[in-house]
This record gives structure tokens, sequence and C-alpha cells, in this order.
């Protein structure tokens, strides 16, 4: 029997994303973004919100 195969992109905003996690999920996700292991690669980047403009240091 053949099988098909196809690749789908699907763009998901972040609010549509919050949106359809229930509860406890975002309970989940609140824990893992205040765990030492995520809030050190968020503290490493401070790049936290929208419309960031990534700065050289070097720009004057």
């Amino acid at each position: 029997m053949p099988t098909l195969t196809k690749v789908l992109t699907v763009t998901v905003t972040p609010e549509q994303f919050l949106e359809n996690c229930s509860d406890n999920e975002l309970k989940e996700l609140d824990l893992l973004i205040q765990s030492p292991r995520y809030a050190n690669r968020i503290n490493e980047k401070k790049e936290i919100g929208f419309n960031q403009e990534k700065k050289d240091d070097t720009t004057i």
C-alpha cells in the first residue's frame, strides 16, 4: 500500500497558544519559566517582549 506524506506549515501566535492552554498547562508553563534552567536562558538573552531591537555595543 503506498503512503502519502504531506508537510504542513501552521502559524500560531503566542496569544492563540495561551488562549488554548488549560489552567493546568498554564501553571506548568509558569513553573517551567520560573525554573533556573529557563530563567538563566531568559536572563542571558535579555530580549523579552515585543519589538526588541538588537543593539550593538559599538554603535554610537
